[in-house]
């Protein structure tokens, strides 16, 4: 069964004897939910499948959840849980990116299972207590190492806390860690919210103040007619739920289209309007770093434009379309120290530091282009301070060193083949 329509699938049924779980093959007790359910070390432990040495995934059908994933400690032996989780992390964290792969956006958790001893004057108590994460959003261009270090500080501080509570309960053994991973839906645009200070700082990008589901229309609108006042909806002028719309002579095909707009969607508008390209980025807050694109045409038309693409701030909130009126000043930051301006190629999204050299750029870009010195110029080296220094140099004239090729005479005679050299090194 695919991964996707796992938690699609209906585990539960209703019989005489009360719920009975299909995927672990147990019935509920009376009046236990199925998430509590699913919670159960008797459901895991019927529900996984082995994925890589010790990670193995819990099939559970949890609404919503892509996938979990769990990491056994091995052994019965005490482990210090910095030393457990750093571990775990390194094993999880390529499932995380491979799964980030077809999911531009999810939501997930770290949870560590760890059993604990209380000594009292006539009795000894065993439980396992669970110490989990905060929820959060991780994107395709997240730092998955930094992620985890996050998520592993706080479920240490978490269990730290627990044991300086004076509460008698001493660790005896760490079980396992899982991972969780939600489903994310940020990839519709919504209404306007405020962008990120780092961000509105640069001062690069249009935010439209609209009230409705229809930031993509805004942000398209806002690119074809640029204005320098207040960025409100009311400035523009249209009618935005209107299926086609006209901007300086310029109609735009909206018809057929769903909004909020989901980006693996917008191949759909460009289609309706041929001569309309589009580049879609991304913004990771964590990072402060422009990702993507997370759609790109390829083909720059008569009309380019340029969006980004921002998360929700919080949980549970679409993102929002914004028109990028300068990408240079956008991406300057992760360009290097030197605040000059650059042009770059819609097409292949490299960049030039004068307009002259994007121009001819424009003309090779997308071509098989091999462009030779001319026959009155040379090709010098000054820079030779800047050179590497080697412990040894080789230089070597492989031609000098060819061995002798016989061939047979009915091929000799043939002329499709022909003679090749061998180099004997």
């Amino acid at each position: 069964m695919n991964p996707e329509n796992i938690n699609n699938f209906n585990y539960t049924t209703n019989t005489i004897n009360g719920e009975y779980c299909y995927s672990c093959q147990h019935y509920l007790p009376a009046g236990m939910q199925w998430h509590f359910h699913a919670r159960t070390d008797i459901h895991k432990y019927k529900s996984i499948r082995p994925v890589d040495g010790r990670i193995k995934q819990i099939v559970n059908g949890y609404k919503g959840r892509i996938l979990q994933y769990m990491f056994e400690n091995e052994g019965a032996d005490v482990r210090m849980p910095m030393e457990f989780l750093n571990e775990a992390g390194l094993a999880l964290i390529p499932h995380l990116e491979c799964v980030m792969t077809t999911h531009l956006s999810s939501k997930c958790n770290f949870e560590l299972f760890a059993e604990y001893m209380l000594i009292k004057e006539y009795d000894i108590q065993q439980e396992i207590k669970s110490f989990q994460s905060t929820m959060s959003q991780v994107t395709t261009g997240s730092d998955f190492t930094r992620f985890f270090e996050l998520h592993k500080n706080v479920i240490d501080a978490k269990m730290s806390e627990f044991q300086e509570k004076d509460s008698g309960w001493t660790l005896t053994r760490i079980i396992r860690l899982e991972l969780n991973v939600y489903k994310c839906d940020p990839t519709k645009g919504s209404n306007h919210f405020e962008l990120p200070l780092k961000l509105k700082n640069r001062k690069a990008v249009v935010n439209v103040q609209n009230k409705d589901a229809f930031c993509f229309k805004w942000a398209i609108i806002s690119a074809l007619k640029p204005i320098s006042r207040s960025y409100h909806c009311n400035s523009y002028g249209v009618e935005i739920t209107s299926p086609i719309i006209e901007v300086n002579n310029i109609k735009i095909d909206f018809n057929g289209l769903t909004f909020p707009m989901e980006i693996r969607k917008i191949k759909e508008f460009t289609q309706r309007n041929p001569h309309i390209s589009l580049n879609v980025f991304g913004y990771d807050e964590e990072s402060d770093k422009i990702i993507g694109p997370l759609y790109c045409d390829g083909v720059e038309m008569r009309i380019h434009i340029n969006l980004l693409f921002v998360d929700g701030p919080t949980a549970g909130i679409h993102g929002h379309y914004v028109w990028i009126k300068n990408i240079s000043s956008l991406l300057a930051k992760q360009l290097g120290k030197h605040r000059v301006k650059r042009w770059f190629c819609n097409q292949c999204l490299q960049y030039s530091t004068s307009e002259e050299r994007a121009a001819q750029h424009t003309l090779r870009c997308s071509r098989m282009v091999t462009e030779g010195p001319r026959k009155d110029q040379k090709i010098t080296f000054k820079n030779h301070h800047r050179q590497l220094e080697v412990p040894f140099v080789v230089y070597a004239d492989f031609e000098c060193i060819l061995e002798p090729v016989s061939l047979d005479e009915k091929y000799a005679r043939n002329q499709v083949f022909g003679y090749y050299q061998i180099h004997a090194l």
